[in-house]
């Protein structure tokens, strides 16, 4: 898949766990917002794999770094928001960028944790794969607000 002279340039989450690139360094500066809410971020690989999620995602749905990193996605979302980003891997939109879409994170506990999402895909600076980023925010105490 080509996207053409404008595409957004890529960085690179080949690093895994504790090593961070530079530009997963600034994806944590914007894990906090001035109002009180929180962003929250992974980057999925072309297989499905989590390569890197922030701490507020961890602390919002009680799972631990290391028990995400270099799981399946479906470590961190439910079994239908996984098939979605499946099918949103196997064939990426022309234009790199997701709508906003509805997932939902798991916990620990059982219960899941619903999220408004906003992806993009990222070329992968060694080959021509891409990686799927997501900011998300907290779908639950904007519901309650509407």
């Amino acid at each position: 898949m080509t996207l053409g002279s404008d595409a957004q340039p890529p960085f690179s989450v080949a690093l895994r766990g504790d090593q961070q690139p530079t530009s997963i360094a600034r994806l944590q500066d914007v894990s906090g917002s001035g109002d009180g809410g929180v962003i929250l971020v992974d980057v999925i690989d072309p297989q499905g794999i989590v390569v890197w999620v922030n701490q507020a995602q961890c602390e919002l749905s009680g799972q631990l770094t290391q028990d995400v990193i270099g799981k399946p996605l479906e470590s961190i979302y439910t079994a239908e928001s996984a098939r979605e980003i499946r099918a949103l891997l196997a064939n990426p939109p022309q234009d790199a960028r997701l709508p906003p879409m509805e997932l939902a994170l798991r916990r620990p506990n059982g219960r899941s944790l619903p999220v408004i999402a906003a992806g993009r895909f990222r070329r992968l600076p060694t080959s021509d794969a891409w990686e799927l980023q997501f900011n998300k925010i907290d779908f639950g105490p904007m519901a309650r607000r509407v």
